[in-house]
């Protein structure tokens, strides 16, 4: 239920699902979701009694990565990060090299995030809106890249609710991007293009057997991207 997914919980579970394989100790778990270990084992007894993790002699694993994606993605309330609406002149193209090099240059946590991101899986699927989470104040962002506030900009940037939305982002090109997990689930519950797009995500990268997709420039499928939703 809603309730049970809090931002600690989620960070858990995305965990999880970006290492769906992996078998788990409490201490681990809780390390890399940045949650202390009376919280990682709270939600590793809610998911055993679901019979979505299973134990072993070395500790525990995900046996049932699609039912768990599934109903996080159902419960997922994209509304908690705070959406600002920009707009600019430059194209999408200079938008995000220029976002990349602030962030860089001023060491600022980012992802671009739902279509943008979605972009990136998907050579074939364009998108005229620059669409990223920022874990800073906006304010140096939107001085640089001389935005001006409007409804319907071609930027929007989100302050998101909790850090973990960023777990698995990764660098495509000259972008990072949000994890296909995260991307999914921006996207799922967003009826039309919205969902058809977090299909198109799921089968590429979180399927039983995921296609392989060259996308241009540097290679950037690895253990992170590549995620395959199956147990061992």
């Amino acid at each position: 239920n809603k309730s049970w997914y809090s931002p600690r919980a989620e960070r858990v579970v995305r965990t999880l699902l970006l290492h769906p394989k992996r078998c788990w100790k409490i201490r681990e778990l809780a390390n890399d979701s940045m949650v202390t270990p009376n919280q990682a084992l709270h939600i590793k007894q809610y998911l055993t009694e679901r019979k979505w993790l299973g134990e072993e002699r070395d500790g525990f694993r995900l046996v049932e990565a699609n039912l768990l994606l599934d109903d996080s993605s159902r419960n997922y309330l994209a509304d908690r990060s705070t959406e600002h609406r920009f707009q600019s002149e430059k194209s999408v193209l200079e938008l995000e090299m220029a976002l990349s090099a602030i962030c860089k240059r001023q060491v600022i946590p980012y992802a671009h995030m739902g279509f943008s991101a979605a972009m990136r899986y998907d050579p074939m699927f364009q998108h005229d809106r620059l669409c990223a989470y920022i874990l800073s104040d906006l304010g140096q962002i939107v001085s640089e890249l001389e935005l001006s506030e409007s409804k319907k900009g071609n930027v929007s940037l989100w302050i998101p609710y909790d850090e973990g939305v960023l777990f698995g982002a990764t660098h495509v090109d000259h972008a990072k991007v949000t994890s296909p997990i995260q991307t999914y689930m921006d996207l799922i519950n967003l009826s039309g293009r919205g969902e058809r797009t977090a299909h198109n995500v799921w089968i590429r990268y979180l399927r039983k057997e995921p296609v392989p997709i060259s996308v241009p420039g540097p290679s950037f499928v690895n253990d992170t991207t590549m995620v395959q939703l199956t147990a061992a």
